[in-house]
């Protein structure tokens, strides 16, 4: 069959739909179970509908129309169980326990569709200066399949799509998603049965799939980076992970030079044990919020365990440190939490800082264990200093 102009749109979606899945597969590997699974195979039945839609407004003739739309309604219909799959996992509901016996009677409708196209289908008729091959209207039989099979596809899909924009989190997507999904279920419309019985211009569904997977797109990114908070992120204070920050200054050191401050509060043990752990963590979240001025990108704030910090600074020099350090205890100075039963106490926070620097090449562990070093050497000073002040 010649491939019509009016069928790429067809062919460039179906392979812009193959990219996407080989992207999920290749990219999103270790997510395979937990979401990528249920987009690609979305995304490769789509490519398969545009494909066989092309097939179906190159066809020549009635009976071989009728073949390829014995492939057609079947692919339709587990293409939209796979979008309801998708839905679901994006929406986070419940999959109820009988969806997956979709997929088998899918699959035994593709069989026996294929098989016996000469009994279910009518030879079917060109519509009038249009592109598509119609059934003729004696054919209420086969009126009623698809009206069966689309409006049992339509009716999960916007159920499941009503269920998740109940949640809170789409507040403010909540309109947007749904003229989405209007728009979607008109193309679905058009090509079902308006395009089926009168002319018109070029099947449309293709344009609402196309949304749909916009829609699912923007969803899979904030999947990503919910995932990248919860395994980069330290979920009290909101700087890094130690894990994310191991594997950040070594990669800094594999091409620049790294110079870090080892960041302790003081006395931070007698805190918790004399006004509780809730002080604690709020003395923990203040001192991530004092240094943010400073945690512009490259910089970035590792918390590696209880009360200990990082301090990253990529392509700082040797003598940055009496200028940082400045800045550092400038932003910490009015480092005060308030403690008590009713919060009337105020507790000021000492924070002991210790420097080193890092040469391109040298190891992370290395620079990591100076600076700790160097900070127990503040942390005395500083408690030299107080027994001094003592009265």
């Amino acid at each position: 069959m010649d491939i019509k102009l009016s069928t790429l749109p067809l062919w460039m979606m179906a392979c812009v739909a193959v990219v996407i899945s080989l992207f999920l597969l290749v990219y999103l590997g270790n997510f395979w179970r937990l979401f990528a699974r249920s987009y690609a195979r979305a995304a490769i039945l789509f490519a398969a509908t545009c494909v066989i839609q092309s097939l179906l407004l190159n066809a020549h003739n009635g009976v071989q129309a009728r073949l390829i739309y014995s492939f057609a309604l079947p692919t339709v219909f587990i293409a939209q169980i796979a979008l309801i799959d998708a839905f679901i996992v994006t929406f986070r509901l419940r999959k109820p326990h009988w969806f997956p016996s979709l997929w088998w009677i899918g699959l035994a409708f593709f069989v026996v569709s294929t098989a016996f196209h000469n009994t279910i289908y009518p030879v079917l008729q060109r519509v009038p200066n249009g592109y598509f091959f119609a059934s003729p209207t004696s054919a209420i039989g086969f009126t009623l399949l698809k009206i069966g099979v689309f409006g049992g596809d339509f009716m999960g899909f916007i159920y499941v799509v009503g269920a998740g924009l109940r949640s809170q989190r789409y507040n403010n997507m909540r309109w947007p998603y749904a003229m989405v999904i209007v728009l979607y279920c008109l193309c679905m419309f058009n090509d079902a049965i308006i395009i089926q019985h009168h002319h018109t211009l070029y099947p449309t569904a293709w344009v609402g799939g196309f949304l749909l997977f916009i829609m699912l797109w923007r969803e899979l990114h904030g999947h990503m980076r919910e995932i990248y908070s919860h395994v980069n992120l330290d979920r009290l204070t909101g700087a890094y992970s130690r894990t994310f920050g191991e594997i950040y200054l070594s990669q800094c050191l594999e091409h620049q030079n790294v110079g870090l401050f080892y960041a302790d509060i003081d006395h931070f043990k007698d805190i918790n044990d004399k006004y509780g752990h809730r002080t604690g963590d709020l003395a923990l979240q203040l001192m991530v919020r004092l240094v943010q001025p400073m945690m512009r990108s490259p910089n970035l704030a590792v918390r590696l365990g209880g009360d200990e910090f990082l301090f990253l600074f990529p392509n700082a020099k040797p003598d940055d440190e009496i200028h940082l350090r400045t800045h550092l205890q400038s932003l910490l100075s009015s480092m005060r939490v308030l403690a008590g039963a009713d919060e009337s106490a105020e507790v000021p926070l000492q924070v002991s800082l210790g420097w080193a620097y890092a040469k391109k090449g040298e190891a992370w562990s290395d620079i990591v264990h100076s600076a700790d070093l160097s900070m127990y050497q503040a942390k005395e000073a500083n408690k030299r200093h107080e027994q001094r002040s003592s009265p």
